[in-house]
């Protein structure tokens, strides 16, 4: 039997919005991974706070002969736990800049209990 564990990757009642985009090749993105858009407005990792343009709603791998499809989420309130950021990101520098886009991350607790 498989037991469903909860994502808990969206938190708060904060409308969400989300956006069917097109990913570039050579990319692995996970679920909560920041991610942004290149020259020809197709999806990649984010690599600097400056070029955050949502989070991954639907995980994807490209390689390097065919480009993907994904969904991406534009607005919402995040658990900041789950939220994947490049290796060594300033984190404070990108909640601030995602605050900016509408994109909200969150400290979630409840009954004392810290939920990752």
């Amino acid at each position: 039997m498989t037991v469903y564990v909860p994502e808990n990757l969206i938190v708060g009642s904060t409308d969400i919005v989300t956006s069917p985009e097109t990913v570039a090749l050579s990319q692995t993105l996970v679920l909560g991974q920041v991610v942004a858009k290149d020259n020809s407005g197709d999806i990649i990792a984010s690599a600097t706070p400056a070029d955050v343009y949502g989070i991954i709603a639907d995980p994807v791998i490209t390689d390097a002969s065919k480009k993907g499809n994904t969904v991406v989420y534009l607005h919402a309130e995040f658990n900041q736990k789950k939220i994947v950021l490049p290796a060594e990101a300033d984190a404070k520098a990108y909640a601030t800049a995602l605050r900016k886009i509408g994109i909200y991350l969150k400290s979630v607790e409840g009954n004392g209990v810290t939920y990752a």
